[in-house]
C-alpha cells in the first residue's frame, strides 16, 4: 500500500513494484510506465517470510528494467508496526507501506496510504491493464486491503490455518486418520493419545507469539462467538464466546 505523504512521483513507482489495474486498452510496459521516475529510490519494510524473500530475488530484474532502486529492511513482524507508526508519524523515509489487516484502519483515517482509485485517477499509465482485481476473493481483497468502502492495495501474505499430524502416531492409538471436529480431538483422539507425557494436541499459545491471537480466536468463532460486537464492544463474555472458552480449557487437560 502506498503512503500518503511522499511525493506523487515516488508513490506512483511504488506502483509500478505491484502492478494494479484500471483497464486501459492499450500496450503496457513496466519499461515505459517507469521511464519518468528512472533514478527514485523507494523505502519499504519486508518480513522474513518466503513471499519477501521471492520478492528480494526478482528486485535485480526490476531494478534493471526501470532504473528505480528498492531500499528494503526485513524486520521481524512484532517490530514492524511500531517502526512504520514512527515513520509515517515524523514524515520518514518509507514509501510503501506494509499494512496488517487490524491496521489498516489506522493507516486509512491517518491518511497514511493512498486508495487505488485516487491514483488510477491521477495518473493510469503507472497501471498494468492485465491485472484485476476480481481476481481475489471479495472477502480477501476486503479484509486485507479494503477500508470504508476503499480499496488500499492489493492482499500479498495471507494465512491459512493448518492440522499437522503423526500418521504413526494415529495409527497406533487405533485411528486411520486425523480427527475432523473439535468434538473428536476432545473426545476421542486425546485421551488416546496422551499418555506418558506426551500430548494429543499442541497449539501455538505462547505469550507475545504473534499467531497466539490466531489460535486463540478458533475456539471463539467456531462457537459463535467474537471479540467484539456490533457496537465494537468487548464479546467474549458473551455465552458464545464463553462456551469456546472454556472448551480450550477443557483441551488443555
Amino acid at each position: 500500500m502506498l503512503r500518503m505523504n511522499k511525493s506523487l512521483r515516488q508513490l506512483l513507482v511504488g506502483v509500478s513494484l505491484f502492478p494494479l489495474c484500471v483497464g486501459v486498452a492499450a500496450a503496457w510496459s513496466l519499461e515505459e510506465a517507469a521511464k519518468p521516475y528512472k533514478g527514485t529510490e523507494l523505502s519499504v519494510i519486508f518480513l522474513d517470510r518466503p513471499g519477501y524473500r521471492a520478492i528480494e530475488k526478482m528486485l535485480p530484474e526490476f531494478e534493471q528494467k526501470t532504473g528505480i532502486k528498492i531500499k528494503y529492511e526485513v524486520v521481524p513482524y512484532e517490530s514492524t508496526l511500531e517502526k512504520q507508526v514512527r515513520d509515517f508519524s515524523a514524515n520518514g523515509d518509507l514509501s510503501i507501506a506494509l499494512v496488517d489487516l487490524v491496521w489498516i484502519g489506522t493507516f486509512a483515517d491517518s491518511d497514511w496510504i493512498v486508495p487505488v482509485d485516487e491514483l488510477k485517477q491521477k495518473f493510469p499509465d503507472v497501471f498494468d491493464p492485465n491485472y484485476d482485481f476480481n481476481d481475489f476473493f471479495p472477502l480477501v481483497l476486503n479484509a486485507f486491503g479494503g477500508w470504508n468502502g476503499k480499496i488500499y492495495g492489493p492482499p500479498f501474505d495471507n494465512y491459512s490455518g493448518l492440522l499437522y499430524y503423526n500418521k504413526e502416531m494415529l495409527k497406533e492409538a487405533g485411528f486411520d486418520k486425523p480427527p475432523e471436529t473439535w468434538d473428536q480431538v476432545l473426545n476421542d483422539y486425546g485421551p488416546k493419545l496422551t499418555k506418558n507425557g506426551k500430548y494429543a494436541f499442541a497449539l501455538q499459545s505462547r505469550r507475545g507469539e504473534t499467531q497466539s491471537c490466531d489460535s486463540f480466536m478458533r475456539f471463539i468463532w467456531p462457537w459463535g462467538g467474537s471479540l467484539l460486537n456490533q457496537k465494537f464492544k468487548t464479546n467474549l463474555i458473551d455465552e458464545k464466546s464463553q462456551e469456546g472458552l472454556e472448551f480450550r480449557k477443557k483441551l488443555q487437560k
